[in-house]
């Protein structure tokens, strides 16, 4: 008998320690390590949290928004005001977030309806030669320009009152919030709506948005000069985001406000990087790549940027998520040099891709990345470099391809980019990458024959090169108006001398 019992409670012990350790597999498979780090040093952390969708199809998206509130009230109303302190839930998005304590991050450990818990991590944007490179130029003259296309711009904002953006701007939106949960709108908030919300206070956003459709008056024209743009400031002055919460409202918010939004740009990323797809790496990247998937679900292409670390094996979310479209960098022309981002460069060739943009099996595509002069955040032009800029001439182009048949899917832009591209090796990791061909593009689609003119771009300081009367007078202000006053006053200086 005592040793039947022996036998029991031995049983009993081994299937209670089973037990225990099956619950803590399943509590770290919920809740993300760094979770618990950083709850360590302070009493609440910020999280994003994803709820199991379950089998759930949608025919409809208001079926979808009707699921996923009733689950959302229904993890929430298991957690008090010492438990969790909501920030961000979204309609269309099967998530929330907030800042968590560690018993509250034990109750949504524990919830069947919780799927992962993930810190909210935080990202930063990505940093005339390039037109005639991808032959884009041909296809403006062939009467292609974005005529009715609209892109919504994921940035720093539009410089409202830029010459060459004001007549393409057609709504405007902020979602922008510090590290310290203040606003980083331009009136200091975290959400603005209307004329103004939009504001740059960077220069990123009205640089990215002036390569799609600047109207070439000051800066260069853009790839797409007639596309319109919806402006919506997710990153602050910094040309960073605290965290992926405020990109999902952004995106959330052109999905259900602008359904006449064709192509998104995001010409951004995370800090962290990734080395294959990543759609389902976190919390975070599950809601954010959710939030893409609902805007490619009803026809919008989301294109991004693969960063500037100089990797040569991983790239940043979104980039790396199955269903946005990633793009790389490659230099618009010879002899350029890079100082900036993440190496140094002395020399260059046209298509060759710079030290500093990020590259893995995952990226799609490539398209001119340094050095890019388009708009900037007063009357000048601005030059940048990054993947940033790329990423813009990739949405840019897919805008000429919608103006030539709007019935085309996501699927469709991304496959006929690449089918249509440039080969070029990366000699890095010696993948290879189809680099955006514009005119390629759209003789594919049109069955057109546009031809290839060959000619040069046209310059400011190119001899014979097309200046516009704005351009002119650009000239003058930053040259010829400093450099008279100074020989005015230098010749009053030794005349009063008696030179």
């Amino acid at each position: 008998m005592n040793s039947f019992l022996s036998g029991v409670l031995s049983c009993l012990v081994i299937s209670s320690f089973l037990l225990i350790l099956f619950s803590f597999n399943l509590y770290a498979e919920v809740v993300g390590n760094d979770v618990y780090q950083k709850l360590n040093s302070r009493g609440f952390v910020r999280v994003i949290v994803v709820l199991r969708s379950g089998d759930a199809k949608f025919t409809d998206l208001s079926s979808k928004m009707n699921t996923i509130k009733d689950r959302k009230s229904r993890v929430m109303s298991k957690l008090s005001s010492n438990d969790f302190s909501l920030i961000k839930s979204w309609d269309t998005v099967n998530a929330f977030s907030g800042f968590v304590s560690l018993q509250g991050l034990v109750k949504l450990s524990e919830d069947p309806d919780v799927k992962k818990v993930d810190l909210d991590t935080g990202g930063k944007g990505g940093l005339l030669e390039s037109k005639f490179l991808i032959n884009a130029d041909d296809v403006n003259n062939a009467g292609f320009t974005g005529q009715g296309v609209i892109v919504a711009v994921l940035d720093t904002g539009i410089n409202t009152n830029g010459i060459d953006l004001a007549n393409d701007l057609v709504g405007q939106q902020c979602f922008c919030e510090n590290d310290n949960g203040s606003g980083c709108c331009p009136s200091g908030v975290t959400v603005q709506s209307g004329s103004g919300s939009a504001e740059d206070d960077n220069g990123h956003g009205s640089n990215i948005a002036g390569i799609i459709t600047s109207d070439g008056l000051v800066a260069p024209e853009g790839v797409a000069r007639d596309a319109k743009i919806v402006a919506v400031k997710v990153l602050d002055s910094t040309n960073s985001f605290s965290g992926v919460a405020q990109i999902i409202s952004g995106l959330e918010w052109v999905l259900i406000t602008r359904p006449d939004v064709d192509i998104v740009n995001m010409s951004l990323g995370t800090s962290i990087l990734f080395d294959q797809f990543c759609d389902n790496a976190s919390a975070t990247n599950m809601a954010l790549s959710e939030a893409v998937q609902n805007l490619v679900d009803t026809g919008v292409p989301v294109f991004t940027s693969s960063q500037n670390d100089g990797s040569a094996d991983s790239i940043a979310a979104p980039a790396c998520f199955s269903n946005t479209i990633s793009v790389g960098a490659v230099y618009d022309a010879d002899d350029q040099m890079i100082e900036e981002l993440e190496c140094e460069e002395l020399l260059s060739t046209a298509d060759e891709i710079p030290c500093f943009s990020n590259s893995s099996a995952q990226l799609d595509m490539l398209a001119p990345g340094a050095k890019i002069t388009s708009t900037g955040n007063n009357l000048l032009s601005l030059i940048q470099s990054g993947t940033s800029q790329s990423s813009a001439h990739a949405a840019a182009t897919a805008a000429l391809m919608l103006e030539a048949d709007p019935d085309l899917t996501p699927s469709d832009i991304r496959e006929i980019l690449k089918d249509t591209g440039v080969i070029i090796q990366d000699p890095r990791n010696g993948l290879f990458f189809p680099r955006i061909d514009v005119l390629a593009a759209i003789n594919f689609i049109t069955g057109l024959n546009i031809t290839n003119s060959n000619i040069p771009p046209s310059s400011l300081c190119a001899i014979g090169g097309n200046v516009s009367p704005l351009q002119f007078l650009a000239i003058i202000l930053i040259y010829f108006i400093p450099v008279s006053f100074i020989v005015f006053r230098r010749y009053h200086a030794k005349k009063k001398s008696g030179c």
